[in-house]
């Protein structure tokens, strides 16, 4: 659990990063439901979910961030260079049809 917890503080932190600010979380976060290796170096890929909203992220990151606390008492993640973030509408398997 804690190492999932890690990776959710990494994808914020990523998000941080490419958009200049913090997203509002009003509620529970994604639950990783899979990672991969990354194609380079100490880089993974997670897949995050929300079935019950009919979404899907896959967030590349580096395994770890540095950061450290700003003048306020908030956490300050220093930059990188990897990272991006993807999410997508998923269908549910339930009502799909397929032809």
């Amino acid at each position: 659990m804690k190492r999932i917890k890690n990776r959710i503080r990494i994808a914020l932190a990523l998000m941080v990063m490419l958009t200049g600010s913090a997203p509002a979380i009003a509620g529970k976060p994604m639950p990783v439901v899979q990672v991969w290796e990354g194609p380079f170096k100490s880089t993974q890929i997670l897949k995050l979910a929300d079935y019950a909203e009919g979404v899907v992220c896959y967030v590349y990151s580096p395994n770890s961030v540095s950061w450290r606390w700003g003048d306020s008492g908030d956490q300050r993640f220093d930059g990188n260079s990897a990272g991006a973030i993807s999410c997508v509408k998923v269908g549910n398997a339930t009502t799909t049809k397929r032809k």
